[in-house]
């Protein structure tokens, strides 16, 4: 994601990724108008993903390794999406995990450069992280 991070982003009207933590994975997600009927939104998985993720971090804190080996096995399970909605029935979902969330507002060209910094940082010294990063670009 952050080599094709400019290309990705700048493509989609609304794009977003969700870089999961200790795996070296990130969830793409692209928003674009379309004049296509609307088509059944797939259903949401979120919750049990991130209970797996929240299990694997608890049971493998020390084994970093095993954790991203375990981690990469299950995201490519996670199938692809793509159906047409109003956009309040695509960002809006039902969050039942509490989580701490903290926003910043950078230039578009220094985001890679700084996410790649903030995995860095998390990675080394903070094992207890698991909810996936959310980075966001708008048109």
């Amino acid at each position: 994601m952050l080599r094709d991070f400019e290309k990705m982003m700048a493509a989609h009207r609304s794009a977003e990724f969700y870089y999961i933590p200790f795996s070296g994975y990130a969830q793409f997600i692209a928003s674009d108008l379309s004049d296509a009927a609307p088509t059944p939104r797939p259903t949401e998985n979120d919750e049990e993903g991130l209970a797996t993720l929240r299990k694997l971090r608890t049971v493998l804190r020390w084994l970093p390794s095993l954790r991203r080996a375990l981690i990469k096995g299950a995201v490519k399970k996670v199938p692809s999406e793509d159906y047409v909605q109003d956009w309040l029935n695509v960002y809006a979902s039902d969050r039942q995990t509490k989580f701490n969330e903290m926003e910043y507002h950078l230039p578009y060209e220094e985001g890679p450069k700084a996410l790649a910094e903030i995995i860095a940082l998390t990675e080394k010294h903070f094992p207890e992280v698991y909810f996936p990063m959310e980075v966001r670009s708008v048109a």
